[in-house]
């Protein structure tokens, strides 16, 4: 039997560890199951995944363990696969659409932004200026910014500036290296991401960085 594992490559933190247990899981399987043949294929994105799981069709596979690259689904390799009859098991990310786990992400993501909240009133006294750098443009990014910007209303905290740091330290690096030129005076930031943070931490630690307070809210 030959069981096929499509996720994303490790292209930040959560992917990583994504990535090291599914392959430490699949050496687990194959010395517990002989004659099991597990293959992980890592893809970059959505559109690569497809091209993978298209691949791993031609080379036949018994099940299929997929957590989408993206919030999109990757269709065009789907419809096949159902047709030939795989055994398949997707989890499917935060997405709007009916059949998901919409109700467990939503009290999740938000609450990463909630937490957030409190602790930036806490720290900050309720008052201050401060920048967000943002995931990347999809539903989960938003309903983690959206709680965490509904956590200070009613509060002297002005977000100055928001941009989208891709979950990189590399674009957390250049984005951090903007703001501090548009605004002189920045109290605090708030990032999404372990990996965002120590971009931001390469940035701020620069001689003509400013003082600032630094918080970062990993996914769960």
């Amino acid at each position: 039997m030959t069981m096929a594992v499509s996720i994303p490559a490790a292209d930040h933190g959560w992917t990583g560890g994504v990535v090291y247990f599914a392959t430490q899981e699949a050496a687990a399987l194959e010395k517990k199951y002989p004659g099991l043949k597990v293959v992980v294929k890592t893809s970059p994105d959505p559109a690569a995944q497809a091209n993978a799981l298209e691949d791993l069709s031609t080379q036949g596979m018994d099940a299929l363990v997929m957590p989408a690259a993206r919030p999109e689904r990757p269709d065009r390799s789907d419809p096949q696969g159902e047709e030939q009859g795989d055994l398949r098991h997707r989890r499917r990310p935060y997405r709007e659409r009916p059949l998901d786990l919409r109700p467990v992400c939503r009290r999740r993501h938000p609450g990463i932004g909630r937490n957030a909240a409190v602790y930036m009133k806490e720290k900050m006294g309720g008052k201050g200026d401060i920048v967000i750098i943002r995931g990347l443009p999809i539903p989960i990014d938003e309903a983690r910014y959206n709680a965490f910007m509904d956590g200070i209303k009613g509060t002297d905290i002005k977000v100055l500036d928001s941009q989208y740091g891709n979950w990189s330290r590399d674009d957390a690096f250049k984005v951090m290296q903007d703001f501090l030129v548009k605004h002189p005076k920045i109290d605090a930031v708030w990032a999404q991401d372990d990996d965002m943070v120590v971009g931001i931490s390469r940035r701020s630690n620069r001689p003509s960085a400013p003082t600032s307070s630094w918080l970062s809210a990993a996914p769960a």
